[in-house]
């Protein structure tokens, strides 16, 4: 008995070691930042005076969810978020069921399509900025020219502004939608489908009653995955618009941003972050909880995979 308890301490020693270096990094890279900026959050601190900061307890965070620049950046992070991150995805599983019955030349057409992904955040900014939406030069009011429309000024007003922002964000994420979905896809087992085509199972219901079940776990990994990306995103929107016109895109991550290294309230940019880092928090929370409650009700209900239509 003595001698089992000693290996096992030894086996779990072991699996202590081994994970010790890595756990330490993450907590020094991740943890430890957030530990350090809630703290923060709690004193009003200056990047004019770093060695000095008063303790005001909320008084930060209340004043965030009282200002109405903070609030308006809330609102439209999250109309860019959700005109983001739906259609990059919706576009990125389409070409990966395209991509999937491709046959030749699959690895060059992959390669092409990951293209806006691999490129600097900021290039892929100027360069939509310059060639595309200039009011003078840019590609699409030249094409809209040819058939007698004058295009706007794209971002120079506020709807069309938000507009680009998605449109180019949809264009460089949705390779990572192609990437992932692509993958998943042809690792699908053929059983299921075929035993449904025998089953006088159509296209469409082998999509949505077989497909999309056995892709809902790389589907969600992917959507939080880009709700995240989209709900932080920084370096496009600055290049592109810095917020303007006037605060018509400017996201919670660039609110955050103009508070601490143009305003120096370093503080209230702590408690800012942690605000956005909550609400992440939260709408990651539902949407988990919603698909995992979706799972379990559709386990309890039991039938065939065509029950619901017989």
């Amino acid at each position: 008995m003595e001698k089992s308890r000693l290996a096992y301490f030894k086996k779990r020693l072991m699996v202590v070691t081994f994970l010790a270096p890595a756990l330490i990094v993450l907590f020094i890279v991740v943890f430890y930042p957030i530990i350090y900026a809630v703290y923060r959050s709690f004193f009003n601190w200056s990047l004019l005076s770093v060695d000095q900061s008063t303790f005001i307890g909320l008084q930060n965070y209340i004043t965030a969810l009282n200002t109405p620049a903070f609030l308006e950046s809330m609102r439209v992070t999250l109309l860019y978020s959700a005109g983001t991150t739906v259609p990059s995805i919706a576009l990125g599983f389409a070409l990966a069921l395209v991509l999937n019955k491709v046959k030749k030349g699959k690895a060059i057409i992959r390669s092409m399509l990951l293209i806006p992904m691999m490129m600097a955040p900021v290039v892929v900014g100027l360069t939509w900025r310059v060639f595309f939406f200039d009011s003078y030069f840019g590609i699409i009011n030249y094409v809209l020219s040819l058939v007698g429309i004058s295009g706007p000024s794209w971002l120079s007003q506020g709807p069309t502004a938000v507009f680009a922002i998605i449109i180019l964000s949809i264009w460089v994420w949705f390779p990572f939608s192609l990437l992932v979905l692509e993958a998943a896809l042809s690792k699908l087992p053929k059983p299921p489908f075929e035993a449904a085509v025998i089953d006088g199972a159509t296209p469409w219901q082998c999509f949505w009653k077989i497909t999309i079940p056995m892709l809902q776990s790389p589907l969600i990994f992917v959507f939080l995955l880009r709700i995240t990306t989209d709900f932080r995103n920084f370096d496009i929107v600055h290049v592109m618009t810095m917020g303007g016109p006037g605060r018509a895109t400017q996201l919670m991550s660039l609110y955050t941003f103009f508070q601490g290294m143009r305003a120096y309230r370093l503080g209230y940019a702590n408690a800012l972050g942690v605000i956005m880092m909550i609400v992440l928090g939260i709408i990651c929370f539902v949407i988990v909880r919603f698909v995992f409650k979706e799972k379990h009700s559709d386990k309890s209900q039991g039938g065939g995979l065509w029950a619901d239509e017989q």
